[in-house]
């Protein structure tokens, strides 16, 4: 699906790409996307202690947020406007157990979906109620006080009606003690609180999905010159919506209409020397419209028009302390639009 906007065999698709089935996921434990991400060839993740980053062919440079990558779930975007990065590690607001595949498909695929997609474009595609129909349970536990719990439930009401919702906890301790070159040992500040709840529900032709994501974080690595003692944290908080309508008007063809709203909150909290309490915030909100129809219009030749307006409605950040005030206040709204046309010739 990722590769061309519509559902494709892998073996022609007009491009690099991978699929990560549920399979997968539960054979190999992967318990955050970028643990499956992982096991693609050519792409790769590096963590400062505080964030998961995705490189691509050898290409992350240090503090893009991996703003080159861009995520869908169930084919909506959910790159935020400010940094434009990806959802990873408890982050991405879907559970790894409400995952029916992950398709990564590396390259250029601007023309597509837009800057973002600059070296690879990932698509979650979840699970409907009728994949798990039942309710489970999992609990896992470890050293350093971790612990994860997820809770599923899924069941195809009727013919026409489906529900599929998840939800997972996760803390841990981390490391007691964190050293570092340069400073000195930071002990007990590597503690880490994710929740995140996803819900999909389905009548007819019509689909909406709502998801989100709370992860607080202790910072044990004395970044941008903070004490290096317990104190210094960030706090994210995603939210997720999107109605989709899709109605297949014969074999032939078919239309897609699809609108979004999200929200992303930062908090940073760092401890400095003296008086100062830093403190750094992101307010956002945003919204996706899009369109897509498609015709075949042959055996041989598919044809495919659409359109899509981004509007951000609101991109605050600011950096303030106690003594200072503000030192950075600013509102950056955007939007845009776009149209395309697609014409695919199999000979």
């Amino acid at each position: 699906v990722t590769s061309t906007r519509n559902v494709k065999k892998l073996r022609d698709a007009p491009a690099s790409a991978a699929i990560i089935t549920a399979s997968d996921i539960e054979e190999y434990g992967y318990r955050t996307l970028d643990e499956a991400l992982r096991s693609v060839t050519g792409l790769y993740v590096a963590n400062d202690r505080n964030y998961t980053y995705l490189g691509v062919r050898g290409f992350l440079i240090p503090g893009d947020y991996s703003n080159r990558v861009l995520l869908l779930i169930d084919g909506y975007r959910v790159n935020d406007p400010a940094y434009h990065s990806p959802t990873l590690g408890y982050l991405l607001p879907v559970p790894m157990e409400a995952v029916k595949q992950i398709e990564v498909v590396k390259g250029p695929g601007s023309a597509l979906y837009g800057s973002d997609a600059l070296l690879a474009t990932i698509n979650i595609i979840t699970k409907d109620g009728a994949d798990l129909s039942a309710a489970a349970v999992k609990g896992e536990g470890g050293n350093k006080s971790t612990s994860r719990s997820v809770l599923s439930y899924g069941k195809k009401l009727s013919p026409q009606s489906d529900l599929v919702a998840s939800g997972l906890f996760y803390q841990t301790n981390g490391d007691a003690v964190v050293k570092s070159p340069g400073i000195a040992d930071i002990h007990d500040a590597d503690a880490e609180q994710s929740y995140l709840g996803f819900g999909k529900f389905r009548y007819g032709d019509l689909t909406l999905s709502v998801s989100g994501s709370h992860r607080n974080k202790d910072v044990p690595t004395g970044s941008f010159s903070t004490l290096t003692q317990k104190g210094t944290s960030t706090l994210d908080e995603y939210v997720f919506t999107n109605l989709r309508y899709y109605h297949a008007f014969d074999s032939t063809k078919n239309l897609s209409v699809s609108t979004s709203y999200n929200t992303y909150d930062y908090d940073g909290h760092y401890l400095i020397a003296g008086p100062l309490d830093s403190r750094d915030q992101l307010r956002s909100s945003w919204s996706r419209s899009e369109l897509q129809f498609q015709w075949d219009t042959t055996t041989r030749n598919r044809v495919m028009l659409g359109g899509a307006y981004d509007r951000a409605f609101k991109v605050r950040q600011r950096v303030f302390d106690a003594v200072s005030g503000d030192t950075l206040n600013i509102n950056t709204p955007t939007w845009s639009w776009g149209v395309f046309v697609q014409d695919q010739l199999s000979v």
